[in-house]
C-alpha cells in the first residue's frame, strides 16, 4: 500500500510539472499578443540581459524586416527580405531550440518604399495554419510545416495598396476569418491634392481557411492627400452585446459587422482637414472606450461610440494633449492605458475611464522608438531603434529596471512573448531571451 501510494504521488508530481508551462504559458500569434492589447499572462520574464545573460538563443537573419514575429504550437513565424531584397520570405523556427525550421520564398519584391521595406506586415497564426502580408500585394496561406494552402492577390483583387511608406497592415485573424483594412487615397504616383480621392478605400474580410472573400465594402472619407493614409490595423470590441470591428484612418474611426462590413458608427477627428496626417498606431479598446490618437504625434482621445449621434473631437470623453503617440501602439494593463512618445522617450499612464494621467515617467535610451510596447509579468517592455529594450516595472508607479541591448542595430519590431520567453527581432537577428 506504501508503495502505491508514493508511485501515486510521484505520478501526479510529474503530471503538474508537466502542466505548468500550459498553465502560464500564452501563444502570441497575432502582433498584439493573445488579448490583442500588447498584453500576456506569461511571468517569470527577465528584466535584464546582455550577450551573456538570458540569451538563450540567436539566429543570424537573411536580411531585414519591420516585421514583429508571432508565436503558434512552439513555432515561431517571421517575416524576411533575403540578403539581396529580391524576394520576401515566410520563415519558421522551433521556440525552444532556435533551429530553422522552414524558409519559403513567397513573393517578389515589386516596388520600393521610402524609408521601408516591403516584409513590414506582421504574420498572423492560429493552432495550424500561418498568414503573411507583404507590401507587394501577396497574402498566402501556409500550414504550420510550410505547405501553401492558398493565396490572394490584394491588388489584383481590391485595387492599389500602394502608400508613401508601403503597406503595413497587419490582418486581424478573429473568429475564423482575416480582416485588412486598405485604407489609402488614389495618388500613386503622387498627385496634386484637390485630386486625391477614396476610391480605393476599403474594409475587406477573407475566410481563413479557403481565402475566399468575405466581404469587400467601400470606406468614405473626405480626407486630404496623405491624410487618406492609414499603416495601421484592425481591432475586435464588443459593443451593445455583439462583435464588430474597428478601424481608424482617412480622418475616421469607424465601428463595422464582423458579418457584412456594414458601418454602425463613425468618429470624426481631423476637423482642420490637415493634409499631411498619416496615421500608423492602431486603435485600442479598453473595455467600453476607444482609444485613439492623431497623427504626427497630436491630441490623443478616448470615446464611447454612440451610433444616433455625430461624434468628433467636441464629443469625445477625454482629450490627452501632451506627450502622445506617433508611432507606437499602446498597451491597456488591469484598467490603465500607457503611452510611449516615441520622440521624446517618454512613458504615460493613464485611466482611460477618465483621461486623467495616473503618473509619467522617462524611457531615456539611446534612439527613439517605432516599435509598440508589450507587458507581462506587471513589468512593460519596448524596443527602441537601436534594439535596445527599456524594462519599466508598472505594478506601483513607474520604476525603470534598466536598459538592456544585445548589438545596436536598427529595429521597428515589437516584442512577442510565449512559453515565457521574449522573442526579439532585431535588424540582424532573433532572439529568444529568457530566465
Amino acid at each position: 500500500m506504501q508503495y502505491r501510494v508514493t508511485m501515486q504521488f510521484i505520478i501526479l508530481t510529474i503530471l503538474s510539472i508537466g502542466l505548468i508551462p500550459t498553465i502560464h504559458a500564452e501563444d502570441w500569434q497575432q502582433w498584439r499578443g493573445p488579448n490583442l492589447n500588447g498584453t500576456t499572462k506569461a511571468t517569470n520574464l527577465p528584466s535584464q540581459w546582455d550577450e551573456k545573460k538570458n540569451v538563450l538563443w540567436s539566429y543570424d537573419m537573411p536580411g531585414y524586416s519591420s516585421a514583429s514575429p508571432v508565436v503558434s504550437n512552439g513555432r515561431i513565424f517571421v517575416n524576411s527580405n533575403d540578403a539581396e531584397e529580391k524576394m520576401l520570405l515566410g520563415m519558421c523556427f522551433d521556440l525552444k531550440t532556435g533551429d530553422l525550421l522552414w524558409s519559403k520564398p513567397l513573393s517578389k519584391v515589386n516596388k520600393s518604399v521610402q524609408r521601408n521595406d516591403l516584409a513590414s506586415s506582421s504574420p498572423v497564426a492560429d493552432d495550424t495554419m500561418v498568414y503573411f502580408t507583404f507590401a507587394s500585394g501577396e497574402l498566402i496561406a501556409l500550414d504550420h510545416d510550410g505547405n501553401e494552402q492558398w493565396r490572394r492577390d490584394l491588388e489584383k483583387d481590391f485595387g492599389p495598396i500602394s502608400m508613401q511608406f508601403g503597406y503595413t497592415s497587419t490582418p486581424l485573424l478573429f473568429k475564423g476569418r482575416l480582416y485588412l483594412p486598405i485604407l489609402r487615397a488614389q495618388w500613386v504616383p503622387r498627385s496634386k491634392l484637390n485630386e486625391s480621392t477614396d476610391k480605393h478605400s476599403h474594409v475587406v474580410a477573407l475566410d481563413a481557411k479557403t481565402g475566399d472573400t468575405v466581404f469587400r465594402v467601400h470606406r468614405p472619407s473626405d480626407a486630404v492627400a496623405e491624410s487618406y493614409d492609414s499603416y495601421n490595423c484592425a481591432v475586435p470590441m464588443k459593443f451593445k452585446g455583439k462583435d464588430i470591428i474597428v478601424v481608424q484612418g482617412g480622418d475616421y474611426t469607424t465601428g463595422h459587422d464582423i458579418n457584412t462590413g456594414k458601418e454602425i458608427w463613425r468618429f470624426a477627428d481631423n476637423p482642420e482637414k490637415q493634409h499631411h496626417w498619416r496615421l500608423i498606431p492602431t486603435p485600442v479598446i479598453c473595455d467600453d472606450v476607444v482609444f485613439c490618437g492623431q497623427p504626427r504625434g497630436a491630441r490623443a482621445y478616448g470615446f464611447r461610440p454612440d451610433p444616433d449621434k455625430k461624434m468628433d473631437l467636441t464629443t469625445a470623453d477625454w482629450i490627452f494633449d501632451e506627450r502622445t503617440t506617433d508611432v507606437t501602439t499602446s498597451v491597456y494593463h488591469n484598467k490603465r492605458l500607457y503611452i510611449v512618445n516615441g520622440v521624446k522617450k517618454t512613458l504615460t499612464c493613464i485611466n482611460p475611464a477618465n483621461g486623467k494621467v495616473v503618473w509619467q515617467g522617462d524611457l531615456d535610451g539611446s534612439a527613439r522608438f517605432w516599435s509598440s510596447p508589450v507587458v507581462a509579468d506587471n513589468k512593460l517592455y519596448c524596443v527602441n531603434e537601436d534594439s535596445e529594450t527599456v524594462v519599466v516595472d508598472i505594478s506601483d508607479g513607474f520604476k525603470l529596471l534598466g536598459h538592456n541591448q544585445v548589438e545596436v542595430a536598427r529595429n521597428k519590431a515589437s516584442l512577442a512573448i510565449a512559453d515565457n520567453k521574449l522573442i526579439l527581432r532585431s535588424g540582424k537577428r532573433l532572439y529568444c531571451i529568457g530566465q
